[in-house]
């Protein structure tokens, strides 16, 4: 899943609803919500990722409620810490925060989110259980190159993966994606040979994109 660099968007893209907490009157117990929160990755080390918990009226009595992580499309061990605890708020307070360390690398990826997940405690009810942590990639993205693929005589060649599409007979790769090319002869021909395979062997070649490309499969008639 793709996520966008906001978090409505995020929020849109996996179909959680956020709800602003109430701040006037209400039945004891108080009604809490559980903000979203954000930060950009970096390329090393952690950063921390602050949820705030806001409750409705009442404010005289003290309030918890438990919290946790789960995986989104961040996985916890390599994209942040998975952790869970209990959100404190005090007589006289609407709300209180809490934190997720993040862990950075250099590795391209699309943004990701884990889920923050709230449990009742004490003079609670859950209003809105559910924030979303992003974490923003700022790792450049890698090169791609131009895979062009042609024959000669009747047959076909199968592509695998297939690449994102760039034209006619042509698909673009990431940097250093392995391709392999399958020729297909039609009835009553077979492949004569490749033109500008990296590493052929009979009807399959193997292509590594470090560089854009250009391959020709020649059939020719069975003997």
């Amino acid at each position: 899943m793709y996520l966008s660099r906001t978090i409505s968007s995020i929020i849109l893209t996996i179909g959680a609803t956020v709800l602003a907490a109430p701040l006037g009157h209400a039945d004891t117990p108080s009604k809490v919500s559980v903000s979203n929160g954000s930060v950009t990755e970096g390329a090393s080390g952690t950063k921390v990722m602050t949820f705030t918990v806001v409750r409705s009226s009442p404010f005289t009595t003290t309030t918890t409620v438990g919290w946790s992580t789960s995986d989104g499309t961040a996985t916890a061990g390599s994209d942040y810490v998975a952790a869970s605890g209990t959100a404190t708020i005090l007589p006289g307070k609407d709300r209180t925060t809490f934190t997720v360390t993040t862990m950075g690398d250099t590795t391209y990826e699309t943004d990701e989110y884990f889920r923050i997940t709230l449990t009742p405690g004490t003079n609670s009810t859950i209003q809105d259980g559910e924030g979303i942590g992003a974490i923003f990639n700022d790792d450049p993205a890698p090169p791609s190159y131009n895979l062009n693929l042609a024959r000669t005589g009747p047959g076909a060649i199968k592509v695998t993966p297939a690449g994102t599409y760039c034209g006619f007979n042509c698909a673009r790769y990431v940097s250093g994606t392995v391709v392999t090319l399958t020729a297909v002869p039609a009835t009553g021909y077979q492949l004569g040979s490749w033109t500008g395979c990296d590493s052929p062997s009979g009807n399959v070649c193997t292509m590594t994109m470090t560089s854009s490309k250009a391959v020709t499969a020649s059939f020719v008639p069975l003997p």
